[in-house]
């Protein structure tokens, strides 16, 4: 290629008249890419693809010769053009997609503050002081897990949480004092919640726990529970839930599309708990209750 085109040049320099220091206008010696097909033409004819480089030929007002320009053709210039834009379209995606996960992360976020509720929980004895370095938990029921564990202070105070709106476990506990353990479910709604825990005095009864025991005869106490609304109608599909005092047994059911079901009491003290739609209703049965409850029905109304 590069012979040829000297080829060529010498060609002009020698037919050119002698004296004539003008070339005509678009007289361009075209060097094309080694893979490409040359068709033989040299002007800037719009049948012709433009190359990649080119050389000019113009006058030089210093010398009588013409002189060779090297340029570059439009097709160079407008694929970097094109890549330059492809380049920024491909990094302002991805600015985009960026700003788009992080304000989607923060509006989860706002979401989520916006829909806690604040807890405060104050623990006192039966007389109504405040009980410092009681161990208060409390428990996601929704998910089972624990949410946090902390003491009370002096003036019988936990630190403040921002809970979901659910339903929890709150445990009260003084495993090396002498006081006892309250177990108490409650709902967060989109209120402040604040609650009161009394705590009563551990009776000494020897040394371990006491422990119930049944004979071989013994047959379990069965009654049926209806869940109602605040005007006294069914509702289907809500939780129940059977514990013993001390979370030795526990159960979850289910009513039936009439809104009641039939459930197992354990040895008392008994707490039943019905909820359904972020509303809740407890009732608690004593030995002597739990025994007058066979065959009877029992209703828990939400509110």
């Amino acid at each position: 290629i590069r012979g040829a085109v000297a080829d060529l040049r010498d060609r002009l320099n020698h037919s050119w008249p002698q004296g004539r220091t003008a070339l005509p206008p678009k007289r361009e010696i075209i060097l094309t890419p080694l893979n490409a097909t040359y068709k033989g033409r040299i002007d800037n004819s719009p049948a012709w693809s433009p190359p990649r480089r080119t050389e000019r030929w113009e006058d030089d007002p210093a010398n009588a010769a013409p002189r060779r320009v090297a340029t570059k053709s439009a097709r160079c210039v407008a694929s970097r053009s094109r890549d330059l834009r492809i380049t920024l379209a491909i990094r302002y995606n991805e600015c985009a997609m960026r700003l788009n996960s992080f304000l989607l992360v923060l509006l989860v976020s706002s979401a989520s503050v916006a829909s806690a509720a604040n807890l405060k929980v104050r623990v006192k004895d039966g007389s109504g002081a405040p009980l410092p370095d009681q161990l208060i938990i409390v428990r996601s029921l929704d998910e089972p897990k624990e949410v946090f564990r902390v003491l009370s202070d002096k003036e019988g105070n936990t630190p403040e949480h921002d809970l979901v709106p659910g339903l929890y476990r709150l445990i009260s506990t003084n495993p090396y004092g002498a006081w006892g353990t309250v177990i108490r479910e409650f709902v967060i709604g989109f209120s402040p919640v604040s609650l009161d825990v009394q705590v009563p005095v551990e009776p000494t009864h020897g040394f371990g726990d006491r422990v119930p025991v049944h004979t071989l005869d013994y047959v379990p106490i069965h009654v049926r529970v209806w869940v109602v609304d605040d005007e006294g109608k069914p509702i289907p599909k809500a939780l129940v839930l059977v514990r013993s005092f001390d979370l030795d047994f526990e159960h979850w059911y289910k009513t039936s599309d009439r809104g009641d079901v039939k459930i197992e009491l354990p040895d008392p003290p008994i707490t039943i708990l019905g909820y359904w739609q972020g509303k809740l209703a407890v009732t608690e049965l004593n030995d002597s209750q739990a025994a007058s409850s066979s065959g009877k029905a029992i209703t828990l109304k939400l509110k």
